[in-house]
């Protein structure tokens, strides 16, 4: 499920991060193993869906942890601007070392779309990657125009010029991130789908429902997940298993 990590835990006084990663996932980046079973799985389509469901599951699991540090930095942001608006130099120092340590502590955890990481995502073992753009929620010395925050390492109010910037500053931040959860979570939700999806098929196999799928098969499956991903329309995602079960049948 999406947002397994509670955004709670990255807000309010003295809180700190839970960086225990969601789905009990390492973040996705592909190590020498990995590479050998994606490998494997070219020649063996039972193996190939393992790999995908594997692929999308850790995907899912950098995007837990993006969406709960996205989710506690819009609210610090709000918090921020409030601080600025009222000139409380110390209140908004505070909240910008916390924005940073939350975002800081999800990065480390493994959610690396927090950092900017484009997250890439492999459906099948024949075919390109989809790769899903995360959000730099990080700090920066300086903020760039179409950069995601807008608070800066110098952000402060310690006069009132200073306190009126950083409440434009905290306001268009909280704007920009919460155009970002909406984008992500769209990825996210998806990406559940096709995991459902492919647990289903997966299930099939390991059914022993047609233990020897053959390559045309397994590249009609394929097909269908393609033009799910591509269309977002939930037809694949929801259908009965039986549907799925019927793509194994012996002609």
């Amino acid at each position: 499920m999406v947002g397994t990590v509670n955004p709670s835990s990255l807000t309010g006084p003295g809180a700190a991060f839970d960086a225990r990663p969601a789905r009990d996932a390492q973040r996705p980046v592909e190590t020498d193993a990995q590479a050998s079973h994606s490998s494997a799985a070219a020649h063996d389509p039972a193996l190939a869906w393992r790999a995908a469901r594997e692929s999308v599951r850790l995907a899912l699991a950098d995007l837990d942890l993006t969406l709960a540090a996205g989710n506690a930095a819009a609210a610090l942001a709000a918090q921020l601007g409030d601080a600025a608006r009222a000139e409380d130099g110390a209140r908004v120092k505070a909240l910008l070392e916390e924005f940073e340590a939350g975002v800081s502590a999800a990065i480390e955890a493994g959610g690396s779309g927090a950092a900017g990481a484009t997250l890439r995502v492999q459906f099948e073992a024949d075919a390109p990657p989809f790769e899903i753009a995360g959000s730099d929620l990080r700090v920066k010395p300086e903020a760039a125009e179409r950069a995601v925050v807008q608070l800066t390492a110098a952000t402060n109010a310690d006069t009132p010029e200073a306190a009126a910037e950083a409440a434009r500053a905290a306001d268009e931040t909280l704007a920009r991130i919460q155009a970002e959860l909406t984008r992500l979570r769209s990825a996210a939700q998806r990406l559940e789908n096709h995991d459902s999806f492919l647990a289903a098929a997966e299930g099939a196999l390991a059914g022993g429902v047609r233990a020897d799928l053959d390559a045309e098969t397994a590249r009609l499956l394929a097909l269908q997940v393609r033009q799910g991903l591509a269309s977002g329309a939930g037809a694949i995602a929801t259908a009965h298993p039986d549907s799925v079960l019927g793509l194994f049948a012996r002609e």
